[in-house]
């Protein structure tokens, strides 16, 4: 259960940071081929994209939100606590590539 848990987390860190910095690069690419400046909607792409791309990573769906009612009422710590992590490392991976990007735009 805790290897599964564990392989789990980091497959969701990984597609939410992907999904931010694959959209901003993508989307500044797009700019670049249309003669603009890529680094402002880069910025703003990836700003837009956090929150979508934690959704997409936990499954796209509200499948987690009933687990975390279920451990909740059922009074399953180990659930709750799984469930937390998963959304904090969703969260946590569409930040880090969205700190990325900023950093680099900013220099």
């Amino acid at each position: 259960m805790l290897r599964e848990s564990f392989s789990q987390g980091i497959e969701t860190f990984a597609v939410a940071f992907g999904i931010v910095l694959g959209g901003a690069v993508l989307g500044g690419t797009a700019e670049l081929l249309t003669g603009h400046y890529p680094a402002q909607s880069m910025g703003l792409l990836a700003d837009r994209l956090k929150i979508w791309a934690a959704a997409a990573a936990l499954g796209g769906s509200l499948l987690n939100l009933k687990s975390l009612e279920a451990g909740l009422i059922g009074w399953k710590p180990a659930l709750i606590l799984r469930e937390f992590g998963l959304l904090g490392l969703a969260f946590g991976g569409s930040f880090s590539a969205w700190w990325i990007i900023e950093s680099v735009i900013a220099g």
